[in-house]
């Protein structure tokens, strides 16, 4: 029920154009609810944080060195969803 609702909702404020990449935090929002959704947030951010520093720390990545935020937030949305 929640995708179809997060359809109708993201399409006029243009979210999709970028494939959803940009949609993704407001989708686990609409699926886990308030407290949960800031929770699943943070666990991306940490997730990405803890990545990010092993690249630096591994010497296999600089300051300038791109990764996909995306994958981070759907495993932060998994961990709201699993109660962690």
């Amino acid at each position: 029920m929640t995708w179809p609702l997060f359809l109708i909702l993201a399409w006029p404020l243009g979210m999709l154009a970028n494939g959803l990449a940009d949609a993704l935090p407001a989708f686990i929002g609409l699926t886990v609810g308030f407290p949960q959704g800031l929770r699943a947030l943070s666990w991306g951010v940490l997730l990405a944080g803890a990545f990010s520093l092993g690249l630096l720390l591994s010497r296999r990545g600089t300051l300038k060195t791109a990764f996909p935020y995306g994958p981070f937030l759907a495993l932060g949305g998994a961990a709201a969803l699993l109660g962690f």
